[in-house]
């Protein structure tokens, strides 16, 4: 009977994977695939230039400026708004943060009158440069090594659309100085600035695509 239940059991058991084998295939799990690739910097790095790009923006935005103004008022407000945008992009360099943080480099253009000039064109500058510094820190983690080349190849592209986007402030700069009556020229002014930051921020965004899968 004994050997009876043994021969009727037998064809239901699981087949023994060998010792040896199961400790390769464990091994092979293990192997490591190395790439070479030119000089990294770590992704808290680029965190670090949102950081100091975005005080870069509140600064030439005016925003931490003392003295009456338009925005006199509403400015302490603005600036902890700007502030806190800022904080939020730095630690979330792909949300929405970005974003709130030039809208409210806006709402300050918008309240006090705007003069198209050096600082506006380095204002245009920067915030080109922190939208498109956000956009490549946010593929990035903390401790993730981003290639240099990489890093040089988005400022090659990010010269290319400044000539445009100074070509625009630059041109409003001149049509202002030869004249515009009146409160046509606040307008003016306004709409080229902002149609400038517009741009820049736009086409900066429009570059990235979120990742399928995070980095490792």
């Amino acid at each position: 009977m004994s050997r009876l239940v043994e021969t009727l059991t037998t064809g239901w058991r699981r087949p023994v994977t060998p010792r040896a084998g199961l400790a390769a295939w464990r091994s092979s799990r293990r192997e490591r695939v190395l790439v070479e690739v030119g000089a990294t910097v770590p992704g808290g790095v680029l965190r670090g230039a949102v950081a100091l790009l975005g005080v870069l923006v509140l600064l030439l935005s005016g925003l931490t400026d003392v003295g009456p103004g338009g925005s006199g008022a509403l400015r302490p407000l603005l600036l902890a708004g700007g502030v806190a945008a800022l904080a939020v992009a730095v630690a979330r360099p792909g949300g929405v943060a970005t974003g709130a943080l030039l809208v409210v480099v806006g709402v300050r253009l918008l309240q006090d009158e705007v003069a198209v000039d050096l600082r506006t064109c380095g204002l245009v500058l920067v915030v080109h440069l922190l939208v498109r510094t956000a956009a490549l820190a946010a593929q990035a983690r903390w401790g993730t090594r981003v290639e240099v080349a990489l890093v040089a190849a988005e400022l090659r592209a990010l010269a290319v659309l400044q000539l445009g986007a100074q070509a625009l402030t630059l041109t409003a700069a001149a049509v202002l100085a030869s004249g515009v009556p009146g409160a046509g020229a606040s307008w003016f002014r306004l709409g080229a600035v902002l149609a400038a930051l517009a741009a820049v921020a736009v086409l900066g965004l429009g570059r990235w695509r979120p990742a399928e899968a995070g980095p490792t």
